[in-house]
């Protein structure tokens, strides 16, 4: 067994553990943010606009969404980190760009792969 895949359930897909251990590692690093799971294959991490509106991405103005997605089929292989920006209300995310961090990726990456991305803009 590999370092990351102790975040794996017995069906194949992370544990809620290994969500909760990528929100602390928010919080660690100051990004305010709430997060919930859809389903197995689908988390959304919301990051509160007072983390990201004084950088580079302020113009995210209806918000700025970090999500972890697979495919409900093929599992894993799909699977990606990835952040949408919203700049109109009730909008479906203006677009879908990658974060930076692997599927299944050490908590404190992802953490850092969204610092990077609200301190330095889109790369």
């Amino acid at each position: 067994m590999t370092k990351n895949q102790r975040w794996l359930g017995d069906d194949g897909w992370p544990t809620d553990e290994y969500f909760e251990a990528v929100s602390a590692a928010l919080d660690a690093d100051g990004v305010d943010h709430d997060w919930w799971r859809d389903e197995e294959w689908s988390v959304t991490y919301v990051i509160d606009p007072d983390s990201y509106t004084s950088g580079p991405m302020w113009w995210a103005t209806h918000g700025l969404h970090i999500i972890w997605s697979g495919d409900e089929h093929e599992g894993l292989e799909r699977a990606a980190w990835e952040w949408v920006p919203y700049t109109r209300p009730h909008a479906l995310g203006d677009r879908v760009e990658p974060l930076g961090a692997v599927a299944l990726d050490d908590p404190a990456n992802v953490a850092a792969a969204v610092v990077k991305l609200i301190q330095e803009g889109e790369q």
